[in-house]
């Protein structure tokens, strides 16, 4: 019974061990987020929103002739990104991807970061200035009111195409990144507003949700990518969420299955040696 108990106790502190290594790595600021399929997902237009498993992220908005989905054709931190495609015979097109909880995120004044990662494949046939963009989806009393928009065009300092066949980091904090809004907020059509301004003038706006996608009004084919959608608020150091192929087991299925295993390897080990 001593060397079952020592061997229970080893299995344990290991499996401990894996469950704070876990912790740490979500505590750390990143996380990935898995595909629904092994190999990859594509949501082709006119579908419903689709959940990317139990993440909070959503395949959404992915009108006729758009495509949203996690693969590995422009892989950037790891295996994969979300992949976005429009068919130019379908005419304007749009494909998202999106994040929500159902409740406020925080206030737009204590948002300390936003950033993300694009790419635009030079295969690309719509106007050359239209890049994925990135949006703040905010909202008063859980109304949903509109979204700031940041697309990179906007903020280069020389005029002119995006950049092609490359990823690119936006980091919306940098200067002179601009947001323009749109639906039911104020300053529409206004393409020179910077974050602070935005806090400044709608601060005490809920954050309700973040997307990041491409199209509407867009024409042409376009083949883009987006992935390490990052925000945080106040002065902590915010979440990166990492776009990745093939799916995992949550924690807890990882960690009942290496307790059931290891006990029952133990069990079996302390048998066999009763057995001799």
């Amino acid at each position: 019974m001593i060397r079952l108990s020592m061997m229970m106790g080893r299995t344990a502190a290991w499996v401990a061990c894996l469950v704070l290594g876990l912790g740490a790595a979500v505590q750390a600021g990143t996380v990935d987020v898995y595909s629904n399929n092994v190999g990859g997902d594509a949501v082709v237009g006119a579908s419903p929103t689709v959940a990317i498993g139990s993440s909070g992220w959503y395949y959404s908005d992915v009108r006729v002739g758009g495509t949203a989905g996690i693969d590995s054709t422009f892989a950037r931190s790891g295996n994969g990104s979300v992949l976005f495609q429009g068919d130019a015979s379908a005419g304007s097109y749009k494909a998202d991807v999106s994040y929500s909880t159902g409740e406020s995120l925080g206030k737009l004044s204590d948002l300390s970061s936003f950033s993300y990662d694009w790419y635009r494949s030079a295969a690309s046939t719509n106007n050359g200035i239209q890049a994925p963009s990135l949006r703040l989806l905010l909202g008063v009393d859980g109304v949903y009111k509109g979204a700031l928009v940041f697309e990179p065009y906007y903020s280069l300092t020389t005029p002119g195409d995006v950049a092609t066949d490359t990823w690119v980091h936006s980091n919306i904090f940098d200067p002179n990144m601009y947001l323009w809004s749109n639906k039911d907020l104020p300053f529409q059509e206004q393409f020179n507003h910077d974050i602070a301004f935005w806090k400044s003038e709608i601060g005490n706006y809920d954050i309700l949700g973040v997307s990041s996608g491409i199209g509407s009004g867009w024409y042409g084919t376009s083949i883009a990518a987006v992935d390490n959608i990052h925000f945080g608020f106040g002065e902590g150091p915010g979440t990166t969420y990492n776009f990745e192929v093939g799916a995992v087991p949550e924690p807890a299925s990882v960690v009942s299955f290496l307790i059931a295993g290891g006990f029952g390897l133990a069990g079996a080990a302390y048998r066999r040696r009763r057995a001799r």
